[in-house]
């Protein structure tokens, strides 16, 4: 038996057949949605013996291939066709292999050519670009009303607000105590009737667009109590109202039970409240009590408790959470209930719901007052291992129902639960549990919450046990539509009792409150708020920054810049006033996305990018943590089966009712976690886009790929596909004008360490290549929220701290495992910090879950295909747009994990024009151009406009870079062989005059003779930061000059460290700059193809050696001058010698030591203090090192032996590593001070007086 694989689609489970087909999907803009689709001719190829792929074990349980959603086979059709503006957005989707299962045959289709016939035109060009240009998806569709445009202002507008908390639900009174407890005089109130309410409820906003929301603020009706009737708010006076918690029930009519719920996202609703203005607040209508004589009286009513405590997030992700845990020794919990009410005789219901962790088969058992409540509750094991992210986390019971009629004592209900286990590993978890029980129309403190029996009837009520002399009953079925009921009578002989009578209709029921003055109860948490307007104002906006109040200074700095460099009209929104507005002032993430889809439909833009500023996290209700929910994360319900659990801010921007899958605008995350991160965030991105380095690495993106073991020592084959997946983003999906970086691990030596394999090369790699300057660091294999790979190449702790690269900041691709983890309040991920730290990143593309590598590196193909469209003709995409298209075409469960932790609206930093090396040696590039060993190459070329026109204007610097031919590089054991670059050959600044340059250079002796080299040149304009790339592949080098002159002098080398000031023996800190000026009449060789001929570095007291090749260039317009400027990092103290060996391009060598000294002590440290000569009779140098040039103050203090301070100088802005002060041995009046010892102590203050060191000494005079 066969199989057949297609190499370039993805891959969807057939529903039908539960096999794999393969896939391709192209998104389409379509001018109408009218459409017919005709394949014109197909050619295709019938296989026999074919056995269709499955999915494996684990791949059957994922979601992964779920995008189709029940598709059949045929061949070509069009999917997801929903309005976008004027046009229609559409996936063209091709299965180009269609399986016989029966007859174990496919038929296979190697070329299709279809067409589509509609009946309007699209204008403008490619539609993908149209897509992006202005159609994104402004939907004429109909949609609810509920979304469109309030027909009024926001009722925060205007006026003065403030918004209180109810936690618990019942009815509460605003009265005189309430007002002044906020510092509110009664007289401002003025008229009673004037005071507004306005309130959504308490439940959390529906995700489903289609699902009735509020349209903004509702105000819900009050009823007010005017004492003297003189219409003004006097003491005595109040405003009652029905205040709705956060848990609560909802009654399920087909099973006729309630169920309760919990608002995933807080534990407290908000009301807002207004008075004194013109308009006056919504009064309560009243509903008089029926007097029918046929009356159903029920005895009893269906009464409800529960009790569900969210202590635990089982997998720190996702919104469920579970209660109080279990274990072999605390094995027994007892909760204690009162019973109100209850009717003797009648059964209970109870429901459970257990999970447990454990390798053995347990069990729960429940008694009520020591009488078991149904039979033990057995839970089963589940893989305790912690190794496999596809299986649940722990064993669910599901809800279980038991009826019992227990006898309470004292209408007691005392549960015991009791986890049975003889495994000490084993954990048990109750999740909640709830009781049902009938219970008597009798008050308890002066109130009682009640419900109608289902049926169809007059019903007459009978509430006793209310004592208050005034006792109310309002129908509170509808939060929105509370109603007072009248006419309720009052029995002459029993004056605490109240009857009324009411309809009830079969299917649904009426909640009541009979409440008396007694039960009132008073808000808390009461406070002024703002007022804001997003309801009402029409924004033209190109960008929406949605910032917590603590970032909105920074995002405000964002905004300024991208409205003046990029002309992209910016809007900042306060997350506070998203949440006032659109969900009645509750942290809910939905209401961010209510109001992206309002503005989506109301707002004016050609395009939208949407950035969430600052950090959100699973633990919404701060039960683990204290951290700050600045700008909240969309998480999964699923928190048990670990692959199906997720974060993702795409559900942010699923803004189409017709199509909830498919992201409607760009949008990116800056995952700041306090207001420092903020600032840096957005330094950081105006300095990467205004002042980062205009040099070659702009042109460089590295390539990082995991090896083929996936443990200690036992190679797994199926981990090769890493590098294959690398391999062929590299080659096939990057642009070939850009340098391709390969550390591909395999071919990386390992060592076994205390810890596991390690490969430390490797490490040293990826952060020399970030140091370098990458314009992109692309990882492909297994990873977690603080490391890449099993042998931990790149780790948050140590490798996140070497990077040094503020000036040339890297945006980091990891198609891996939950590199980009944001979500944690109690660990920030390595992801993170390479965005929120001063060096590292720009941003990144990765996942924060668990992920699979086939469909990751689909993805990633995706991304870069949209992010280089058309490059470099034009420039590279906006990162929100490159994500935004490629999740138009991939939006499985495992792709919507996938982040823009980055500015959407931010292009990388690839250069933006183009240049052409037009001859070599006098010949066009147009052809090959041969090149000989220890010759001499000159390359000229300009630089284009994009018409192809010369760049006249265009003056600056440029880099002319030689490398080897290419190699094919066989991994052995692999049957697998990748493109290598060859080494460098040459390295050499260049000007550009008039859009035109020219450039001599030297080919070495150490050359490779085959395949093509690369000749490459970058420049930029420094004055308009403009920079242009240009490259050629037409290059042989072929044979030796047999005319080259004889040379057999090595090249001179001078060496520093951190500047050109540096003298031998000066004193450094432990990370320093090596820099080595180097001279040679036929240039310095930076080839590695000859053996030890390497520019290379040696620390003598440990014998580590650096390679320099790669940080060396020829000064500007010359080869025979150059230098080098090497980072060297954690440096050993104390006395050090360091060696630079170096070459010349004819094989000649020579070396230079240089001795300094390392102190860890601090760069205003002084060190090594002494004065000369001493004793001294008419002048002394008082004298001390330190570690760096900055400029300090330095002060110096001269004392007597008795401790009087005889002397005092201040010397400003010394910038000296070794710095020298004079003393003639005079006093401050100008006297010569006597013969004897004195005291002096030097004071050194940074620049900005915020760190001072001091040193002491002693001095003698002798005259």
């Amino acid at each position: 038996m066969n199989s057949i694989r297609g190499a370039l689609f993805g891959w969807e489970n057939s529903d039908r057949a539960g096999y794999l087909i393969p896939v391709e999907r192209i998104p389409l803009l379509l001018p109408s949605g009218r459409y017919s689709l005709q394949i014109l001719e197909g050619e295709s190829k019938v296989f026999d013996s074919i056995v269709p792929d499955r999915p494996s074990a684990d791949l059957a349980r994922l979601r992964a291939y779920d995008a189709s959603s029940g598709a059949d086979d045929q061949i070509v059709q069009v999917t997801s066709l929903v309005p976008r503006g004027k046009a229609y957005a559409a996936i063209l989707t091709f299965r180009p292999i269609q399986y016989q299962v029966q007859s174990n045959s496919a038929k296979a289709y190697r070329r299709i050519r279809l067409q589509i016939t509609h009946d309007a035109v699209l204008q403008g060009g490619d539609r993908v670009s149209t897509l992006l240009r202005g159609e994104r998806e402004r939907t004429s569709a109909t949609t609810p009303q509920l979304l469109r445009k309030a027909s009024s202002d926001s009722p925060l507008a205007t006026g003065v607000w403030y918004r209180f908390e109810v936690v618990e639900t019942g009815v509460y009174a605003l009265d005189a105590k309430f007002f002044l407890g906020l510092g509110i005089s009664l007289s401002s109130i003025g008229n009673i009737n004037s005071i507004r309410l306005f309130g959504n409820g308490g439940e959390a906003l529906p995700e489903d667009l289609n699902a009735y929301r509020p349209n903004g603020l509702t105000e819900i009706p009050r009823h007010t109590l005017d004492a003297n009737g003189n219409g003004q708010f006097d003491d005595g006076d109040f405003v009652l109202f029905y205040g709705k918690g956060a848990r609560g029930w909802r009654y399920d009519a087909n099973a006729k039970s309630f169920r309760h719920y919990l608002h995933p996202y807080t534990e407290k609703n908000y009301y807002f409240l207004s008075f004194g203005g013109a308009t006056n607040g919504r009064r309560m209508d009243s509903i008089a009590s029926l007097n029918s004589t046929s009356a159903y009286t029920p005895s009893d009513f269906q009464e409800k408790l529960f009790f569900e405590q969210e202590q635990y997030n089982l997998i720190d992700s996702g919104r469920r959470w579970v209660g109080t845990s279990f274990d072999i020794t605390d094995n027994t919990k007892t909760y204690t209930n009162m019973l109100d009410g209850l009717v003797a005789g009648k059964s209970l219901l109870y429901r459970f719901w257990f999970l447990t962790r454990s390798a053995s088969v347990d069990s729960f058992r429940v008694t009520d007052n020591d009488q078991l409540v149904g039979n033990a509750i057995p839970t089963y094991t589940v893989d305790v291992s912690g190794a496999d992210n596809f299986f649940d986390y722990a064993y669910e019971t599901g809800e279980v129902s038991v009826r019992s009629t227990p006898a309470l004592s004292g209408n007691r209900s005392v549960l015991k639960f009791r986890f049975v286990t003889a495994t000490t590993e084993s954990i048990g978890w109750l999740d909640y549990f709830e009781i049902h029980y009938r219970r008597e129309f009798s008050a308890v403190g002066d109130q009682l919450l009640f419900s109608s029996p289902d049926t169809s009837a007059i019903v007459e009520y009978t509430v006793g046990n209310l004592p208050s002399d005034q006792v109310y009953v309002f129908d509170v079925t509808k939060h929105d539509s509370v109603k007072l009921v009248t006419q309720v009578r009052t029995p002459m002989s029993n004056g605490s009792t109240r009857i009324f009578q009411a309809s009830a209709t079969q299917g649904s029921v009426r909640q009541y409150a009979a409440v008396g003055t007694k039960a009132l109860k008073s808000p808390s948490g009461a406070a002024k708020v703002s007022n804001s307007n997003l309801h009402g104002t029409s924004q033209v906006a190109d960008f929406i920054i949605i910032s917590p109040k603590e970032f909105l200074s920074d995002a405000n700095r964002l905004k300024a810049h991208r409205e003046s460099r990029d002309s992209l009209k910016t809007v900042v929104v306060d997350v506070e006033n998203i949440y006032n507005e659109f969900s009645s002032g509750q942290q809910d993430p939905m209401a961010l996305r209510d109001f992206l889809r309002f503005a989506q439909q109301n707002w004016s833009q050609r395009r939208q990018y949407v950035l969430l500023f600052g950090n959100g996290h699973f633990d919404y209700k701060n039960i683990v943590s204290s951290a700050r929910n600045y700008v909240p994360s969309y998480q999964s319900v699923e928190s048990n089966f670990q692959y199906d659990s997720y974060t993702s801010d795409d559900h942010f921007v699923f803004l189409n009712p017709n199509d909830q899958t498919h992201v409607s605008m760009a949008l990116g995350r800056l995952p700041a976690r306090s207001a420092q991160e903020a600032k840096t965030v957005v330094d950081k991105i105006i300095a990467y886009e205004t002042s980062s380095v205009l040099d070659s690495w702009r042109n460089v993106v590295t390539f990082v790929a995991d090896d083929d073991y996936a443990t200690l020592s036992v190679p797994d084959g199926s981990e090769r596909q890493h590098t294959f997946q690398t391999e062929d983003l590299a080659e096939n999906h990057t642009p070939p004008i850009i340098n391709r970086n390969k550390i591909y691990t395999a071919e990386y030596p390992t060592i076994n360490a205390a810890t596991g394999r390690r490969k430390p090369s490797a490490n040293e790699a990826i952060i020399q290549a970030i140091n370098r300057g990458s314009v992109i660091i692309n990882y492909i294999g297994h990873g977690n929220t603080r490391l890449w790979a099993h042998e931990a190449i790149f780790t948050k702790e140590e490798s996140l701290p070497q990077l040094k690269n503020a000036d040339r900041l890297t945006f980091c691709v990891g198609a891996t495992c939950n590199f980009g983890q944001y979500d944690n309040p109690n660990d920030q991920s390595a992801g993170e910090i390479l965005i929120a730290k001063e060096n590292g990143g720009i941003g990144e593309v990765t996942a924060s879950r668990t992920v699979v590598s086939t469909l990751n590196a689909i993805l990633n193909n995706e991304f870069y295909d949209n992010l280089f469209r058309n490059y470099p003709q034009q420039p590279v995409a906006r990162l929100g747009d490159a994500m935004y298209l490629a999740k138009q075409r991939y939006n499985s469960l495992n792709d919507i994990k996938y982040h823009l932790l980055a500015d959407p609206t931010l292009r990388l930093s690839f250069p933006a024009g183009v240049a052409k090396i037009d001859s070599l040696n006098g010949s066009s590039t147009a052809q090959a151009a041969i090149l000989k060993s220890l010759g001499r190459g000159k390359a000229k070329g300009t630089v284009r406009r994009q018409d192809g026109s010369v760049w006249a204007n265009f003056n600056g610097t440029g880099t002319l870079e030689l490398m080897d031919a290419y190699r094919m590089v066989a991994i052995p054991g692999w049957g697998f062989s990748y493109v290598a670059n060859g080494s460098l050959l040459y390295r050499g600044q260049v000007s550009v005059g008039s859009g035109v340059f020219s450039a001599s250079f030297p080919i070495p002796k150490d050359v490779s003779f085959g395949n093509r080299s690369r000749l490459s040149f970058y420049a930029a304009d420094a004055s308009s930061r403009i920079d242009v790339l240009g490259t050629t592949d037409s290059v042989l080098i072929r044979g030796t000059d047999s005319l080259a002159a004889v040379d057999t002098t090595g090249p001179k080398l001078q060496l520093y460290l951190n500047d050109r000031g540096f003298k031998w023996g000066d004193v450094i800190p432990k990370d320093a700059t090596l820099l080595v000026d180097l001279a040679d009449e036929n240039g310095i060789n930076t080839s590695s193809v000859g053996i030890g001929h390497k520019l290379e570095a040696t620390l003598t007291s440990t014998g580590k050696s650096f390679d320099l090749t790669d940080y060396y260039r020829s000064n500007l317009d010359t080869y025979q001058q150059g230098s080098v400027s090497y980072p060297m990092s954690n440096l050993p103290e104390g006395r050090n010698t360091v060696r630079v060996k170096a070459w010349d391009t004819r094989n000649n060598s020579a070396s230079e030591e240089l001795f300094f000294v390392v102190r860890t002590d601090g760069d205003d440290t002084p060190l090594n203090v002494m004065n000369f000569p001493n004793p001294f009779s008419r002048q002394t140098h008082i004298t001390f090192q330190r570690t760096s040039t900055a400029p300090i103050d330095v002060e110096l203090k001269i004392y007597t032996v008795a401790g009087r301070l005889i002397y005092k100088q201040t010397f400003a802005s010394v910038s000296d590593r070794f710095v020298q002060i004079p003393w003639e041995g005079r006093d401050r009046d100008g006297s010569e001070v006597a013969n004897g010892v004195y005291f002096y102590r030097i004071t050194t203050h940074s620049a900005d007086q915020l760190i001072t060191k001091e040193a002491t000494g002693k001095l003698a005079v002798v005259r």
